[in-house]
């Protein structure tokens, strides 16, 4: 009875801080939303979230054709939601991600308190889950904390859970699958293998519980295929295209360095985990392969290395069992007859988690800085959307910002948004077929040189100049690469070089660089002292306005 009471305590105790946890990521969202901004690709799915709740179509721009660029479909139907209720999608983001940082936060720190209650422990995952890749992604507007969430539970449950409650990994795992693309594989290849690892006389209830599931994943990949079209979502063609045969391997090791002390832990639960061993490697293979096809991905919008987050809370997830086996304070002790090895290689293991403690701290003070800091590129658009109507027509490869605060068709050069430039790419013909009002491009090191005398803010290029920086930088010999960002930016480059009599093209100071390129199109529906004003005003410090001071302004 007494052991009850205590475990009754400590639960509650776990609950209290897993509050507190969330409590820190809610405020350092509202930091953001209230003196900054969220993130450049955050946007993109507020877009389709919000055209979704006002004209029940899902699509870049509104009247435009169905379009998959929202790859977190479940997150994008739930903010949708939000926003049909009159919730701001930023807002609404935060909500969700917190939900999600409290469950997280409360799985692990069980974890972690399942044999010995290292108060330590449990208190730096009550700190470090929101500053971590789980929560850094998170608070600058992308669904990495509620999918992580998911991920935990499914983990808890496949783990620890008894009875009846098996039953429901199929239906997180279909949930998994929903929220994001990469969840058919974490959910779909888990689902399969605890079928394997659970006890006989469950199986044929769980085989009914995921047969059940599989039909309505079945239905909503035919419905999505017939309704856009393409068998993957945009993003998924668009990341699959590289001049590399492992483009995302550089990534995915500096990544592995960094958690190597939280990593030694986790590889050394199954060896204590004896009788669990087969629950282990059934939460543990689904994110090992994720981890590997990530290899050949690019790892573009990879914001706060978001894309590697289910493979933190696999690690958070084991190396917490990890510690509830370890006393601590007696495994320091040398005068107790421990072994200086074991105390030698633990005091290490502290000081390396220390270290990448302090490094995320350092990296959630730097992403939560320049958001507050700003740039122009953050109110451009604002400003820019009152000359800008339902008719006129954007190119861009930048497809968050100026796509979601501004009024017209908007075309995706590199793909995200638009099925055209995601499977051939974008091209010449496709660009003079748009016949856009404005251009914007990321010139992505494409063109060598280009910029403002007196670092001006912007200014007006000439031809002679643009094309010097187009045949001298890379933009020439890039123009049949497969990368879909530099193939953009070459695209739209040459294009512009073709057509310069056409166009008033502009170099824009974006951070220490002029990496954007503006071009309006002067027989168009937008007038250069307007642009040219908007402009201005965007890197005037006194007319500054955050993501929550625009949705108050419009």
């Amino acid at each position: 009875m007494q052991l009850i009471k205590k475990k009754e305590s400590i639960n509650d105790k776990l609950i209290y801080l897993s509050i507190f946890s969330t409590l820190f990521f809610v405020l350092i969202s509202a930091l953001i939303l209230n003196y900054g901004h969220l993130h450049e690709d955050a946007y993109i799915l507020y877009i389709y979230s919000e055209n979704l709740a006002k004209t029940g179509v899902v699509n870049y721009y509104s009247e435009g054709p169905p379009a998959e660029g929202a790859t977190d479909f479940l997150w994008m139907v739930l903010i949708a939601a939000f926003n049909f209720s009159g919730v701001p999608s930023g807002i609404a983001s935060a909500v969700l991600n917190a939900v999600g940082v409290f469950f997280v936060t409360l799985v692990i720190a069980k974890c972690a308190t399942k044999e010995n209650t290292n108060w330590t422990v449990v208190l730096f995952i009550v700190v470090f889950v929101p500053i971590s890749n789980i929560g850094q992604a998170a608070f600058m507007g992308f669904s990495t904390a509620f999918y992580s969430s998911l991920i935990a539970v499914m983990m808890y449950i496949g783990v620890f859970g008894k009875g009846r409650c098996i039953l429901l990994i199929p239906v997180l795992g279909l949930a998994l699958a929903l929220v994001r693309p990469d969840g058919v594989i974490i959910g779909g290849l888990t689902t399969i293998l605890f079928y394997l690892a659970i006890e006989r006389k469950l199986r044929f209830s769980y085989l009914v519980v995921t047969l059940g599931c599989a039909i309505v994943g079945a239905a909503y990949f035919i419905w999505r295929w017939n309704y856009f079209g393409e068998i993957l979502p945009l993003p998924l063609i668009v990341k699959s295209s590289s001049d590399t045969s492992l483009p995302g391997l550089g990534i995915n090791l500096k990544w592995l360095t960094l958690m190597m002390p939280l990593l030694v832990l986790a590889i050394y639960s199954p060896f204590i985990l004896t009788k669990k061993r087969k629950q282990i490697l059934a939460v543990s293979i689904p994110i090992l392969t994720y981890l590997i096809l990530l290899t050949f991905a690019v790892q573009s919008q990879n914001v706060g290395h978001r894309f590697q987050a289910p493979v933190l809370v696999l690690i958070l997830f084991l190396g917490a069992i990890s510690t509830s086996r370890i006393n601590i304070s007696t495994s320091l002790n040398f005068m107790h007859g421990q072994s200086p090895l074991k105390s030698v290689v633990l005091i290490s293991l502290i000081f390396g988690v220390g270290a990448l403690s302090l490094y995320n701290v350092r990296k959630t003070v730097i992403l939560a800085g320049d958001s507050i800091k700003g740039n122009y590129i953050d109110v451009f658009p604002h400003y820019l959307s009152n000359y800008l109507n339902d008719t006129s027509r954007i190119a861009l490869t930048e497809a968050g910002r100026l796509a979601y605060w501004t009024p017209g068709m908007k075309y995706d050069l590199v793909g995200l948004n638009t099925a055209e430039t995601a499977v051939n790419g974008a091209s010449i013909e496709y660009l003079t077929h748009l016949d856009a009002d404005l251009i914007m491009m990321h010139q992505a090191n494409m063109l060598s040189g280009i910029g403002c005398e007196d670092e001006q803010i912007f200014c007006r290029i000439d031809s002679n100049k643009f094309t010097t920086a187009f045949n001298s930088g890379g933009a020439s010999s890039a123009l049949s690469v497969e990368d879909r960002v530099r193939k953009a930016a070459s695209v739209t480059a040459k294009f512009l070089v073709d057509n310069f009599e056409d166009y008033a093209v502009y170099a824009v100071r974006y951070g220490s660089n002029y990496s954007h390129i503006y071009a309006i199109r002067l027989s168009g529906t937008l007038d250069t002292d307007d642009f040219e004003f908007a402009l201005r005003r965007s890197f005037d410090p006194t007319v500054r306005l955050s993501y929550l001071g625009i949705i108050a302004d419009r």
